[in-house]
């Protein structure tokens, strides 16, 4: 039974949320930016890519230490 006290509930807020991708390949791409989309706070690690080509899509290059930290 999907009430209205569900579905208005805090679960279903993501804006604001903090997301954090492992991995910024083809499938954390377009995660990004169907989070970016929901205005969700996108944090990415990928020890492959440079800073700047994360950068370059509007997404903040972060630690693997500070994903786990920050992420909600």
């Amino acid at each position: 039974d999907w009430s209205s006290d569900v579905c208005s509930s805090d679960l279903w807020e993501l804006a604001g949320k903090n997301l954090g991708i492992i991995g910024f390949n083809r499938v954390g791409a377009a995660l990004a930016k169907k989070a970016l989309a929901l205005d969700m706070h996108v944090m990415v690690y990928d020890p492959t890519l440079s800073t700047a080509k994360i950068k370059a899509h509007k997404i903040e290059s972060v630690s693997l230490i500070d994903i786990l930290i920050s992420a909600d």
